[in-house]
Formats: C-alpha cells, sequence, structure tokens
C-alpha cells in the first residue's frame, strides 16, 4: 500500500482561503507529521499565546491532513461492495444480451433466407 499523505493549508484566520496542498511520504502518524511541519513550516506564538503554523511565503496557516478512504476498513469494504455489484450487474447484463441472441437464432432458424433479407431491408 501506498503510504503517503495529503496535506494542505488555509489561511490562519480566514479558513476559507486555501494556500496549497501537497503529499508527504509516510503514513498518519505522529512521526511523519513531525517530519511534515519539520521541513515545510515553522511555528510562531502569537500574543495571545497560541502556536501557528508559517508557511515558506511567511503566511500564517491552519495545516490539515486528508486521509484517502481507500485505505480505511469502510472504505475498503464500500470499495468491494462497490465492485461486486457493478459485477452482477455486468453479469445481468450479459445474461440479457445472450437471451436476445438465442430469440434472433430461434427466429433466424424458422425463417428462409429470403425472409431474413426481406425483414432486414424493412
Amino acid at each position: 500500500m501506498n503510504k503517503n499523505i495529503g496535506y494542505h493549508t488555509r489561511l490562519y484566520g480566514n479558513d476559507s482561503v486555501k494556500l496549497s496542498g501537497g503529499v508527504f511520504g509516510g503514513s498518519i502518524d505522529l512521526e511523519t507529521i513531525e517530519r511534515l511541519t519539520k521541513y515545510h513550516f515553522k511555528v510562531i506564538i502569537k500574543n495571545s499565546g497560541n502556536a501557528v503554523f508559517v508557511n515558506n511565503n511567511n503566511q500564517e496557516v491552519n495545516l490539515y491532513i486528508k486521509v484517502d478512504p481507500n485505505i480505511t476498513t469502510i472504505g475498503k469494504e464500500a470499495k468491494n461492495k462497490y465492485l461486486e455489484e457493478q459485477k452482477k450487474k455486468l453479469i445481468q447484463e450479459e445474461e440479457q444480451e445472450n437471451i436476445k441472441k438465442n430469440l434472433i437464432n430461434e427466429l433466424i432458424d424458422t425463417m428462409s433466407l429470403d425472409e431474413i433479407i426481406k425483414k432486414l431491408q424493412s
């Protein structure tokens, strides 16, 4: 399994402004978070005493981590259910197609070549 975490930043004080994002190698654990923050951010302490990340453009930012639903148990279950449903749907479509083909073959077997040509041309 690919072990990368997705992340993005939003402007501190205005979370509606997305600034940047990326992917960083590692699983979602404290060690990876430490490496991500160490190499991509610095931290300042506001007058209020709150710590705030600062990006490489010296903008105060909030840092968000994205969890890929495909790596979660419920994500895998949903994917498997979807694939099973798609497989059933495909099998049903193939069965319907075979029924139609068999019906056509049965009809052709009861007709002469001239009758078949006449029907196809009409």
